[in-house]
């Protein structure tokens, strides 16, 4: 392959990459601002973030984004 073509490659790997993890930022922001996270319960805020949630969906976003950098 050529080293255009390769650059080329890369960069489309890159973009795709940068567009998933965009389209994963969303859906944890609508996750955020779900029932799950908002008004009260028992008296008390449910707006306390869980850290599982979190965890997670980092995980979950950072291999997304590392299978499709890697090719």
């Amino acid at each position: 392959m050529n080293h255009i073509k390769r650059l080329q490659d890369e960069n489309a790997r890159m973009r795709a990459a940068l567009a998933t993890l965009n389209t994963n930022a969303d859906i944890f922001l609508a996750h955020l601002h779900s029932a799950k996270f908002t008004g009260e319960a028992n008296g008390e805020r449910k707006d306390w973030i869980a850290t599982g949630d979190v965890i997670r969906w980092i995980h979950e976003t950072r291999g997304d984004v590392n299978n499709i950098a890697n090719g």
